[in-house]
């Protein structure tokens, strides 16, 4: 709902441990799956990129922040277009990369945005979330990164930023800024 309404701000409260939330290294975590972009198993409102009522703005956004936020384990799905919630993946492959999939196929995991999240995500972990602001259809936060040489040696630290702002007509996700 804060991804639908506008209200990025509100995904700060995302991870408490008083809901009884495993800790981020005991966490998978994930937009959709299989199972719940299709309705089945699991509560509704799941954005999703695949299904009749699919929106690829909000999936990228939601992917974006899942994968700039420091908490647990992530997966990125890779789906298939389906008009029937029991409906099976397509009969073709998808195309090779860079090729977009085709046949029916999404593809999520070869989007350029949650590509880039990805390398993002990478560079990122094992830092934690400060500087936190959010409001109507933006977000910032901030992530201290060690730096080391090879073989174990630190040579300081550096701050890597991330900052989702959107309008009706486009999203920027993913800058990086090293200080």
């Amino acid at each position: 709902e804060c991804i639908r309404g506008g209200d990025f701000n509100c995904l700060g409260g995302i991870y408490d441990q008083g809901w009884g939330m495993a800790d981020g290294m005991h966490a998978v975590v994930f937009v959709d799956n299989h199972d719940n972009q299709r309705g089945h198993g699991g509560g509704g409102g799941v954005l999703t990129a695949s299904g009749p009522d699919h929106n690829d703005w909000q999936y990228k956004i939601g992917a974006a922040f899942l994968l700039a936020h420091d908490y647990g384990f992530k997966r990125i799905m890779s789906s298939y277009y389906f008009d029937n919630t029991d409906q099976g993946p397509p009969g073709g492959q998808p195309n090779g990369f860079p090729n977009a999939c085709g046949n029916g196929w999404t593809c999520e995991h070869r989007w350029s945005s949650i590509m880039n999240m990805v390398r993002f995500a990478n560079v990122a972990v094992g830092t934690g979330v400060e500087n936190w602001d959010g409001g109507n259809n933006y977000l910032g936060f901030q992530e201290e990164i060690r730096l080391l040489l090879p073989w174990g040696i630190s040579i300081g630290s550096s701050t890597l930023g991330f900052l989702m702002a959107s309008t009706a007509t486009s999203s920027r996700t993913a800058h990086r800024r090293f200080r």
